[in-house]
């Protein structure tokens, strides 16, 4: 890879090329507003898609290495595709979503085949970017820089990452990269990092985002203070996955959430949770009706007429909703990929953030589709790449003791 130094830091051409693609598929939907830049973006984005298929083939085909977990990705995903094709509703606003999640899935694998710092370095420096002009756009526009009436005629505020909800999902993974930058480079929160975390959750704060804020607390406290140990072998991301779909029962299902008023009225929210409620159980109904392949995914005003919302405002209940319960089973068997790999290597810092983070999606898809989440799945790509890295280097440190323990017993044999 030929660099360029610039300081103290050394910039490649991975970083370079990486950086565009993060930047052209990552483009914030406030460009949509800008009519001829948002039909260039639009272009140079399914450009990327083209190409994020192309190098991550040709990279695979490079080095004949494909993790178990890429397998499963691509099967999930296939599947998918498939799966709403055949239904007839292959080109609209959510499939293009999902494609967005496989391309950046595609761009993150094939930078980490080729330099994990790089793809990392780079991953960091176009997440905090983003954000940081974010901020400068609320400090500049607190009312949002445009209101835009949703479904229900409620005036929703959009700055430069879009409304509260997706933005705070985004803050979230952004403050996780940081982390995971932090101690790959420096093995330590440095200062920089330390101040960009703390902008990360004060503005998650301002949006006021209840699950984005629960998320975050989860994600700092268990990097802290999670560590491997016989007491915590059951504590994985499977425990949260389950924890997660069981919990999602009882409150759509059984509303265990009538029993804890004083607790909703604390954090602002009503029994219904802002009319959840109602869309989970036509929800239900629809999902009853195409139980095992579900619908597909479907233009938002459709999915509007079936439920009477853009997406059930639960994760788990999305997935049935477009995929079925094949879906859900492929979905799970990513889950219990990553969650084997992950556990081994707790000890390690950042393995600990992969697995908060992941986690923490399972406490966001209660009450939240997680639509809106292009690096949803890219975490688990990198979680999948560190784990790889970290069984490396041990194999290394245990060769390397090996030999020189050897070479101690032919010194005092040739001694003798």
């Amino acid at each position: 890879m030929r660099q360029v130094r610039k300081g103290h830091v050394t910039i490649g051409r991975t970083n370079i090329m990486l950086c565009a693609m993060y930047m052209i598929l990552l483009q914030p939907g406030i460009m949509a507003r800008v009519p001829i830049l948002s039909v260039i973006l639009l272009y140079m984005k399914y450009m990327c898609y083209g190409l994020s298929l192309v190098f991550y083939v040709y990279q695979v085909t490079k080095t004949h290495l494909i993790s178990k977990l890429e397998v499963v990705f691509l099967l999930f995903f296939s599947y998918t595709l498939l799966n709403t094709f055949l239904k007839g509703h292959f080109f609209n606003s959510d499939i293009d979503e999902v494609v967005q999640q496989l391309s950046l899935l595609f761009v993150t694998y094939y930078g980490l085949k080729m330099s994990t710092k790089a793809t990392i370095s780079t991953l960091n420096f176009v997440l905090n970017l983003l954000c940081l002009i974010n901020v400068v756009s609320i400090i500049l526009y607190p009312n949002g820089i445009f209101v835009q009436s949703n479904y229900y005629d409620l005036d929703i505020k959009y700055w430069f990452l879009g409304n509260r909800n997706p933005m705070s999902r985004f803050i979230l993974i952004s403050l996780s990269i940081t982390l995971i930058h932090s101690f790959i480079y420096h093995n330590r929160v440095t200062l920089k990092h330390a101040i960009l975390v703390v902008i990360h959750i004060v503005t998650i704060i301002y949006l006021n985002s209840i699950t984005a804020l629960l998320s975050t607390i989860f994600v700092i406290l268990i990097a802290l203070i999670h560590k491997q140990k016989p007491y915590s072998k059951h504590i994985n991301i499977i425990t949260f996955y389950i924890s997660g779909i069981i919990l999602s029962y009882l409150i759509v299902v059984n509303h265990i959430q009538y029993n804890f008023l004083d607790a909703l009225s604390f954090l602002g929210r009503d029994v219904t949770l802002s009319g959840r409620d109602y869309v989970w159980a036509r929800t239900i109904k629809v999902i009853s009706q195409n139980f095992l392949f579900g619908r597909g995914f479907l233009e938002k005003t459709e999915i509007f007429r079936l439920i009477g919302a853009s997406h059930p405002h639960n994760f788990f209940l999305w997935i049935l909703f477009h995929s079925g319960l094949m879906g859900l089973l492929l979905y799970s068997y990513i889950i219990v990929t990553v969650s084997n790999m992950v556990k081994v290597h707790m000890s390690a810092f950042y393995i600990r953030i992969c697995f908060a983070v992941i986690s923490s999606l399972f406490i966001m898809g209660i009450a939240e589709s997680l639509t809106q989440m292009p690096l949803i799945f890219t975490i688990f790509s990198i979680a999948d790449h560190l784990t790889k890295e970290v069984t490396t280097e041990i194999v290394k440190s245990t060769n390397s003791f090996h030999d020189t323990q050897l070479s101690k017993k032919r010194h005092i044999l040739l001694i003798r």
